[in-house]
């Protein structure tokens, strides 16, 4: 909220509550967001006060994007987040479609997920993840799956996964969702 435009003029301390860069995997770009809400917060404390104090609690006080955050150190941290990505085999090394099998009962929504992953692994060069329950697992009464598939830039796979998907018989129990460079996972 303090971050968000409101201006205090005797605001010179914040603290950050739980202030670590988990993400729990639910969005890729959780390291960012982070940092530019801390620096909007850290500038919210020091707008008209060279004294002030900005106070994270952490779980982690040894993680080290939070000390190079503290050590204002951006530029290293944006660096380090693209080297972790490519190790990992994240965007933007490589591409992701995120498919949602979802349906008023949980195993024939995983049932379905298994067998969309079964039609999908016909595909040469891509790498098909799950299912697995989707972190938001039901929505308005329904359950919901999840695959990832991983592809390399260099391929033009949409097209052949959008014509394995047009090509499947689904059941009217599911429905299907597909996200094309999904940016959380929930």
């Amino acid at each position: 909220m303090i971050s968000k435009g409101f201006n205090f003029p005797k605001l010179n301390c914040i603290v950050v509550i739980d202030a670590d860069f988990s993400g729990r995997g639910y969005d890729l770009r959780t390291t960012e967001k982070n940092i530019q809400l801390y620096h909007q917060l850290s500038g919210r404390a020091g707008r008209f006060s060279s004294q002030s104090l900005v106070v994270y609690q952490t779980l982690t006080p040894n993680d080290g994007t939070l000390n190079e955050l503290i050590e204002n150190r951006s530029e290293k941290l944006l660096e380090n987040e693209l080297l972790l990505r490519e190790k990992n085999k994240l965007p933007p090394f490589i591409r992701l479609v995120a498919i949602i099998i979802s349906s008023k009962n949980r195993e024939i929504s995983f049932q379905g997920a298994r067998e969309i992953k079964n039609k999908l692994k016909e595909i040469n060069d891509i790498e098909v993840l799950g299912p697995v329950d989707s972190p938001l697992l039901k929505i308005k009464k329904n359950f919901r799956s999840r695959l990832l598939i991983k592809f390399n830039n260099r391929f033009f796979m949409q097209k052949k996964i959008i014509k394995v998907l047009n090509g499947l018989k689904i059941s009217s129990k599911i429905k299907l969702t597909v996200d094309v460079d999904p940016i959380n996972f929930a």
